[in-house]
């Protein structure tokens, strides 16, 4: 009787173990799935997005081709600019896309040593200030001296590039961007506040979605990827920190970062 009945429990307990073990696998599969799934509709979104500059460059290459001899020296550099331009946005795309699946992949790693966020931070501010300039915009920044963190330059001058270029393109001329750098007892917080173009409040959410894009054209007609503030967020939650945003439609919006010190 003891042998059935250890015979019996060990059968109840083997049982329950592939019950256990199905659930698993189960769970597994449709994670699976869902991952399939989502890597087709980015690649589907990529090729979306690619198809519209790689017909412009090749119906205008043609054309230019076809009549080369008689083409008009303005019009032909009117048409090899619509070339550049839409070759350029593809080769940013691509680009993009492939930041995006390195920050996405399972096997990425920041390169974190200890540096001073505030010259860090003071370097890209100058270089940018330049280019607020050159748009007749104004550029305010300030930053606590001698600020030290251990971070990743490249991956956050990355991510800081991306939320400056936004504050730049979607801003008009004689417009305000500010930069103030402060800290708490745990954290470095940097927000960066335009006076653009802003976000619609039901948007708001969805802006670090892959590919979304409210405006598809920035103020100076330049044509949305969609993918910056997707790569920005991750790239500061790998930092541990928070990225968040505020936004009121025709005033302007408010990034904030916080980074644990």
């Amino acid at each position: 009787m003891k042998k059935v009945e250890e015979i019996e429990n060990y059968t109840l307990e083997l049982e329950e173990r592939l019950v256990e073990l199905s659930l698993k696998v189960k769970n597994l599969t449709n994670k699976l799935n869902e991952t399939q799934k989502s890597h087709t509709q980015l690649l589907n979104k990529l090729t979306h997005n690619l198809k519209n500059p790689i017909g412009i460059s090749f119906s205008f290459s043609e054309m230019i081709l076809e009549n080369v001899e008689n083409y008009d020296s303005e019009k032909l550099a009117k048409h090899i600019d619509v070339i550049n331009s839409s070759s350029k946005y593809a080769i940013d795309l691509l680009n993009s896309f492939v930041k995006f699946n390195s920050v996405n992949n399972d096997t990425y790693s920041l390169n974190l040593e200890e540096n001073n966020y505030s010259e860090f931070l003071n370097e890209i501010l100058n270089k940018y200030s330049i280019k607020f300039n050159e748009e007749n915009q104004n550029l305010f920044y300030q930053t606590e001296e001698n600020l030290t963190l251990k971070f990743d330059q490249a991956d956050l001058t990355f991510a800081f590039n991306q939320l400056l270029n936004n504050a730049l393109q979607f801003s008009s001329e004689n417009k305000m961007t500010s930069v103030i750098t402060t800290t708490n007892s745990t954290h470095i917080i940097t927000e960066i506040t335009d006076q653009g173009v802003g976000i619609t409040p039901e948007n708001v959410p969805l802006v670090f979605n892959a590919f979304f894009v409210e405006n598809t054209y920035t103020a100076k007609r330049k044509k949305c990827i969609g993918l910056g503030l997707t790569i920005a967020k991750k790239i500061i939650e790998f930092h541990k920190g928070t990225i968040k945003i505020s936004s009121t439609p025709n005033k302007g919006t408010s990034v904030t970062v916080k980074l644990p010190l």
